[in-house]
């Protein structure tokens, strides 16, 4: 028998019972409103048979649990303040271990200026990092489902370097050049554009986002079923190196660009009337972003060009 369990499911389940006043319903982000402040949580859990790959150390492993919740929070262009992390530990541990786990979050933290203030510790059969992330922020934040008809599709970064490196980490394949090198690096060190989309978003740039981690593809269609769109991409934002990269291993390119997963960068939908601003802040800090789609109406979905595309991207449940 097939196990018909995906994360989509299992989160529309546990959505049933969850408040339907929320800031964010629909989001890896939830809000709530507490005493006139907005407060908002986002919880993600590192867990090693899925979320480590060969060659990745503690130091980075424990500080990749940190970009992870960093990361959900970048997309909807909030400050992260506070962490609470809860950390379930082989028993094999010795203290050198820890010691590493703790370097990595502390590095993670100090990257985005988080607070550790609690947590929980136990043993369990592989690590396991939860990460609880806290901000607060008094603006509009852009949802998943605020995607309009006719707004330009963005993202920020390119993509296939971490499908690429992680190919060549599972593989166990040396580097051979710089872009093999930069792809690896990707996956082991992976960083997050926060602070350029906290001003876009106070700005009240964006109309609707998600960060890219699932994928793009699958990460397009989250916002299309949320928003009741669809996504027409007119070009694919690869980055440099890719196709060359594809050819030598006969890897299909589409794979590395569209469903790796593993990539931390934000996707994002603007009107039309707020291109042009968008486009000059992004300038003016020297961003790498592209535009590549538009938002119709019509039934869920997205295509490229005039080809749909599969609805498959990263999901632990049935890789």
């Amino acid at each position: 028998m097939t196990n018909s369990l995906s994360e989509d499911k299992i989160i529309k389940l546990f959505n049933r019972i969850m408040p339907k006043n929320r800031l964010l319903s629909d989001d890896d982000v939830s809000g709530i409103e507490f005493n006139n402040s907005k407060i908002f949580i986002s919880s993600d859990m590192l867990v090693e048979s899925t979320d480590i790959p060969p060659s990745m150390n503690l130091v980075q492993a424990s500080r990749k649990s940190i970009i992870m919740s960093v990361s959900d929070f970048a997309s909807k262009g909030i400050i992260p303040k506070y962490c609470i992390l809860s950390v379930g530990i082989p028993k094999s541990y010795s203290e050198k271990d820890i010691k590493n786990l703790v370097k990595g979050v502390a590095k993670g933290l100090k990257e985005y200026n988080i607070q550790l203030i609690g947590g929980d510790t136990n043993s369990s059969s592989e690590l396991i990092i939860d990460c609880t992330i806290i901000g607060f922020s008094d603006v509009r934040i852009p949802k998943r489902k605020s995607a309009r008809n006719n707004d330009v599709v963005y993202c920020l970064g390119t993509f296939g370097l971490t499908g690429s490196g992680l190919f060549l980490l599972i593989n166990k394949i040396k580097p051979s050049n710089s872009f093999e090198k930069k792809a690896i690096q990707s996956v082991l060190n992976p960083n997050v554009d926060l602070d350029i989309f906290v001003k876009l978003v106070n700005r009240q740039l964006i109309n609707s986002s998600i960060d890219s981690s699932d994928g793009l593809c699958l990460s397009l269609y989250k916002l299309a079923e949320s928003s009741s769109v669809s996504i027409c991409i007119d070009k694919l934002p690869f980055c440099d190196g890719l196709k060359k990269f594809a050819s030598k291993y006969d890897k299909c390119i589409n794979d590395l660009l569209l469903y790796s997963g593993e990539e931390y960068n934000i996707v994002f939908t603007v009107k039309p009337s707020n291109v042009d601003e968008l486009e000059q802040i992004l300038n003016k800090y020297n961003i790498d972003f592209n535009k590549f789609g538009t938002v119709q109406k019509g039934s869920v979905s997205v295509y490229y060009k005039d080809k749909l595309l599969k609805k498959r991207g990263w999901d632990s449940f049935i890789q």
